[in-house]
C-alpha cells in the first residue's frame, strides 16, 4: 500500500509524499484525510505540532489560525506565515519511512496574497516569490545542508497548478525530512532597482485540502 501526506500552502497545496511506484499517478488528489496519509497534523488541527518553521534571513511570523476573516485556507484551522518585509523560509517536518524506498514529493497548488501578483510590479522588480520542496533523505532539519534534494526554484505568477515542484529521493535513513521553503526577497529587488514598494504585508495560508 502507498503512503502518502498532504499539505496546503494558501488555497491549495498539495505535497504528496509516495512510495514511488513504477510509474507516478498524474493525478494529485487530497490525501490528508485517507488511511495512506503518512504526515502527522497535515491539517493543522493540533495547531504547528510536528511542525517546525525555519528562517535562512529576513522575518516573518509563523502561528495556526482557527477560523474567521483571517483565515483564507478552504478549511480551518490552517498555518499562516506572514511578513511585512522579506524573508527565506518555510516549515519542515520529518517523517519516518522505510530505509531505501523512493519517495516523491510534489506541489500543486500554491497561491499567496502579495503586492508582486500584480504583473506590473511583478515585471518592475524582476520577479515574484520562489518556491520549492525539498527532501532530505538522511533525515537533517538544516535547510542549506547540500544533502536535501530540491526541485526547480518556481518564480511563475501566472498559473496556479504549475506542476513543476517535484522531487524524488531515496531514503538513506528511516526519517526523512520534508521542506517548503519560500523566497519572498522581491522588496530588495526592488530597493535595488530603485522602485518604491507602498507598505503591505505578504501573507500564506497553510492548510491540507
Amino acid at each position: 500500500m502507498k503512503n502518502r501526506l498532504s499539505i496546503t500552502l494558501f488555497v491549495l497545496l498539495f505535497l504528496l509524499l509516495v512510495p514511488v511506484p513504477g510509474s507516478i499517478a498524474q493525478d494529485f488528489p487530497d490525501v490528508c484525510q485517507s488511511g495512506e496519509n503518512i504526515l502527522p497534523n497535515c491539517n493543522f488541527d493540533q495547531g504547528l505540532n510536528g511542525w517546525q518553521p525555519f528562517l535562512e534571513t529576513g522575518s516573518a511570523d509563523v502561528s495556526v489560525l482557527q477560523g474567521g476573516g483571517g483565515c483564507h485556507a478552504p478549511l480551518c484551522p490552517a498555518a499562516y506565515i506572514v511578513t511585512q518585509d522579506h524573508f527565506i523560509g518555510g516549515i519542515y517536518q520529518q517523517v519516518a519511512v522505510q530505509k531505501g524506498v523512493n519517495y516523491y514529493a510534489n506541489i500543486v497548488w500554491l497561491v499567496f496574497d502579495t503586492l508582486v501578483n500584480d504583473q506590473g510590479i511583478n515585471d518592475a522588480v524582476g520577479g515574484g516569490i520562489g518556491r520549492k520542496i525539498g527532501i532530505d533523505p538522511f533525515g537533517g532539519t538544516d535547510p542549506r545542508s547540500p544533502n536535501v534534494v530540491w526541485s526547480p526554484d518556481n518564480w511563475r505568477n501566472d498559473c496556479k497548478i504549475c506542476n513543476v515542484e517535484q522531487v524524488t529521493v531515496t531514503a538513506q535513513a528511516d526519517t526523512i525530512t520534508v521542506f517548503l521553503r519560500l523566497d519572498d526577497t522581491w522588496r530588495l529587488r526592488a530597493a535595488e532597482r530603485g522602485y518604491s514598494v507602498p507598505p503591505s504585508k505578504d501573507q500564506f495560508w497553510i492548510d491540507d485540502i
